[in-house]
């Protein structure tokens, strides 16, 4: 997320293929996990307690269809 903050801070401008490798980064990161560890288990579970966590993520799900 941090990459995102800095392209759009950046002088230079954001090209669609940056756009695309930021996006593709992002979906990545936004994947639960109910076996995993780290951020993708804390995520699962957030999902699971929290209906607008849930709401959320399909929201951002549909941007990349």
């Amino acid at each position: 997320m941090a990459a995102v903050d800095e392209a759009i801070d950046s002088k230079e401008p954001l090209t669609s293929r940056r756009a695309e490798q930021l996006f593709a980064e992002a979906k990545e990161l936004l994947k639960p996990n109910e076996d995993g560890e780290g951020f993708g288990r804390h995520y699962f579970i957030a999902m699971q307690r929290d209906p607008d966590v849930l709401l959320a993520h399909a929201s951002v799900a549909k941007l990349g269809k």
